[in-house]
């Protein structure tokens, strides 16, 4: 697919086992047959790049859990509707479980959803930050985000659930050498929007990241 990578942290303030990558969407993607950017088609194209992903690295639902982090509670279940279908189009993959998480769930369903996830029930889990601290799941071994939460502690947090078992990662074959991967993916054309709201320049953006990684290397 052609996409753009902008950069791939080596070392983590979290674990050494856990490596973050930023992938850049390109609007082109995201557009509907009018030419505007669409956000059901944006999410779909994403969700084509994660099961890319996943099957390319080789999934194994008996091992490993997906956490997907949206922005939006919409887009939790619209994502999880639409990867739904697609799990129907890849071979092995029926039996594989998918559902949404978020704060205006009931009580009820949060405790369903998290028990099923944890036990493997539900192997690709859409979220928002309501699954944060406290959701403590050993075996989450591929993270992702259809956008990139608003504060970078925001980000480290939820990368952070990722890992959480070395036993777990180690037996999924994860180690500080093939590290457990976390994508975000960034829409072009929504990045460049936020860009025009504020006096951050593509330039600024690029020297933040080289002193961040500076910093942590």
């Amino acid at each position: 697919r052609d996409i753009y990578c902008i950069g791939k942290l080596n070392a983590n303030p979290i674990r050494s086992h856990i490596q973050m990558s930023f992938q850049l969407v390109f609007a082109d993607d995201e557009k509907n047959q009018n030419g505007k950017y669409d956000r059901k088609i944006s999410i779909l194209y994403k969700i084509g790049l994660i099961v890319e992903d996943l099957v390319q690295k080789g999934l194994n639902p008996q091992k490993s859990r997906v956490v997907v982090f949206c922005k939006l509670q919409d887009d939790t279940k619209k994502a999880t509707e639409l990867m739904k279908k697609k799990i129907e189009e890849i071979e092995g993959w029926k039996n594989i479980g998918v559902d949404y998480f978020h704060a205006d769930r009931n009580t009820r369903e949060k405790e369903t959803i998290i028990d099923k996830y944890r036990n493997g029930g539900i192997t690709i889990l859409f979220t928002t930050n309501a699954f944060g601290m406290g959701m403590d799941i050993p075996n989450i071994h591929y993270v992702y985000h259809l956008d990139p939460p608003d504060y970078i502690e925001d980000y480290l947090q939820e990368v952070g659930r990722a890992g959480r078992n070395e036993e777990a990662y180690r037996d999924a074959g994860f180690s500080e050498k093939k590290p457990i991967q976390a994508i975000c993916y960034i829409s072009e054309g929504v990045f460049k929007d936020q860009l025009d709201k504020t006096s951050i320049t593509w330039n600024d953006i690029e020297t933040i990241y080289d002193a961040v990684k500076e910093f942590i290397s």
